[in-house]
């Protein structure tokens, strides 16, 4: 319970507001939540489900850039630019490029393990109090491999997990035949991740937290922030089309809208919508783990009803069509991964969604600089749902005037700012 109520105003429905959220309800806030759409329908509903303790590599590693070309060849590859985006991608590729250099990618990993820790054991107290259990495995998750002599024990990225405390082992294709029938017999190796974890139903277990937040006394309303009531140095207020709903705090954690939301404040962040897809077909195939190719990159976890393929970075401006020959190319990524999975594109379902993106792997977590009461909690890209128990703790730190659990530095939404001068 914290010490003083405060009426707060979180910006947001997605997994990190909603938690965000429900964790200062309970702290005994006054709680408004606000979104246009529906919650839960962005990327918190089509991500791959996974709670990945493992996912402490950035993105931006030594050598990534050779691997560029490569990946936008192939019409299954894990990434795609529409070219007509480029300018406007610049400014995130500049800051991604510094973020490969020197000392940053072992700085960047240290903070997301931090962020991140044992996510599963971070969510469990959340899910045992409001009775959502049901909807959480804590199997593991394995990265396939279609030949062993690819995983590269002394890579950096493997480096970094073992420096930051990452449990891993190393899976032979016997073992592998056996814990995993339905996986091809084209891979020959797997790593492991034993506290890794994942949910059969993303979008249940969103709704899950809502619930609760308003069981104990938070609200809901559609309404669309359009800037901020500051007097002095004091934030009085959220400003929507038709009226201002008084607080004394606003989170920030509206994905991708993030973006234009800092700008209202003089911040300019290079957040990025990194669309991704999924496909996901109704079976009765059985997975015990999460599964990830180690080559392309897509992941297919087993959930409610079938099983989710889900991947691909598509780097194309926010608001544009989708395009669906990237969740048929999933599908056939799928059945190449499951030789039992269904072919029968007309009972399969699909979807798009765009990930906010910050170039460092890095969300931006912190008290805006123009005013301390508003708070950043965006750009998580793909470990928004790892790193929502966590990021809901800080928030309420931050909320309550209390030092956060970890060092929160390496999030200061004023980072790339620094890095022009």
């Amino acid at each position: 319970m914290s010490a003083t109520r405060r009426k707060v105003v979180v910006i947001g429905a997605g997994i990190i507001g909603v938690t965000s959220a429900l964790v200062l309800q309970s702290e005994g806030h006054h709680v408004t939540l606000i979104d246009p759409a529906e919650p839960g329908t962005g990327a918190s509903f089509g991500n791959a489900g996974c709670f990945n303790s493992s996912s402490i590599v950035p993105l931006a590693l030594p050598g990534v850039l050779g691997k560029i070309p490569k990946w936008l060849a192939d019409p299954s590859g894990p990434l795609s630019i529409r070219w007509s985006h480029l300018p406007r991608l610049a400014p995130w590729l500049y800051h991604f490029l510094a973020a490969t250099r020197g000392q940053q990618p072992d700085r960047n990993a240290a903070a997301l393990s931090r962020l991140i820790g044992s996510s599963v054991s971070n969510l469990e107290p959340l899910v045992r109090a409001f009775g959502l259990e049901h909807l959480v495995r804590r199997s593991g998750h394995l990265l396939a491999y279609r030949r062993e002599d690819a995983f590269n024990p002394n890579d950096l990225a493997w480096r970094l997990r073992r420096e930051n405390g990452i449990p891993f082992l190393e899976v032979r294709r016997e073992e592998l035949a056996q814990i995993e029938p339905a996986l091809s017999g084209d891979y020959r190796f797997a790593i492991r991740f034993p506290d890794n974890g994942f949910t059969v139903d993303p979008k249940a277990l969103l709704d899950g937290f809502l619930k609760a937040f308003l069981s104990i006394g938070g609200s809901f309303r559609h309404l669309q922030a359009t800037g901020f009531a500051i007097t002095g140095s004091s934030l009085t207020g959220i400003e929507t089309p038709h009226t201002t709903l008084p607080c004394e705090r606003a989170v920030i954690a509206a994905g991708i809208g993030s973006g234009v939301l800092a700008r209202f404040l003089g911040e300019h962040l290079p957040l990025q919508a990194e669309r991704g897809y999924h496909t996901f077909v109704p079976t009765d195939l059985r997975l015990n783990h999460s599964i990830m190719d180690a080559d392309l990159r897509f992941v297919a976890t087993p959930m409610n009803g079938g099983i989710r393929i889900a991947g691909l970075a598509e780097f194309a401006g926010n608001g544009r069509p989708p395009n669906w020959k990237f969740a048929s190319a999933l599908h056939e990524l799928g059945r190449g991964m499951l030789p039992g999975l269904p072919d029968d594109r007309k009972c399969a379902s699909r979807w798009m969604g765009s990930r906010p993106s910050l170039p460092d792997s890095l969300p931006a977590i912190g008290r805006s600089h123009a005013c301390g009461d508003i708070i950043h909690a965006f750009g998580h890209g793909h470990i928004g749902l790892t790193a929502a128990p966590k990021t809901a703790r800080i928030i309420a730190d931050l909320v309550g005037d209390r030092p956060p659990s970890i060092d929160v530095s390496d999030f200061n939404p004023g980072r790339f700012a620094r890095r022009r001068h």
